[in-house]
């Protein structure tokens, strides 16, 4: 007889975008830069992510737990968080859109996930670890656009990876 599969830590996902309606300063900006790199408009839309490891006991639950999610982690009034769990497929991008996702890669500080950390322990959410990343939605442009423009625009490649059109969840240093 095998031995039982090894237990995962449990984990969500939280993904922050600008409301509908509401400026979104940052996909502006990029959206200009990606405008000049490639002669022609591709409007961008920015997601921030959140991959988190709780202690099984201490994974939020609807209600409570995941407002106080969305109150760390987001302007309760320009944003909207979704909460995914961990074996959620990845968010399918809008119809003409493609999703390039960035992340630290594993062993370079990521001080955001530690002010996430701190921020989610003094609501009382037992976190274990944290990690961030960052989705870019943009709009019409090929694979090879893509590349070029997160190599350019979006990512340090010495410190960051670049996901174009992922299939996995970004799951927290704790699992990795």
């Amino acid at each position: 007889m095998g031995e039982p599969p090894a237990a995962t830590t449990p984990f969500l996902r939280v993904e922050v975008r600008t409301r509908p309606g509401f400026p979104d300063a940052t996909a502006r900006k990029i959206s200009e830069q990606v405008r000049r790199l490639l002669e022609r408009d591709a409007p961008v839309e920015v997601v921030r992510g959140y991959s988190l490891a709780f202690a099984p006991a201490a994974l939020p639950r609807a209600g409570e737990g995941v407002g106080k999610l969305h109150a760390v982690l987001a302007d309760p009034v320009l944003q909207e968080t979704t909460v995914l769990a961990a074996d959620a497929p990845v968010p399918a991008a809008p119809a003409g859109m493609r999703r390039v996702d960035v992340l630290r890669r594993p062993g370079v500080m990521d001080p955001a996930a530690d002010s996430v950390l701190r921020a989610l322990a003094a609501v009382g959410l037992e976190c274990r670890s944290a990690r961030t990343y960052r989705a870019y939605l943009v709009r019409g442009a090929t694979p090879a656009e893509l590349e070029r423009i997160a190599t350019r625009l979006l990512a340090n490649p010495l410190i960051e990876e670049v996901r174009v059109d992922p299939k996995e969840a970004v799951a927290p240093f704790a699992d990795l």
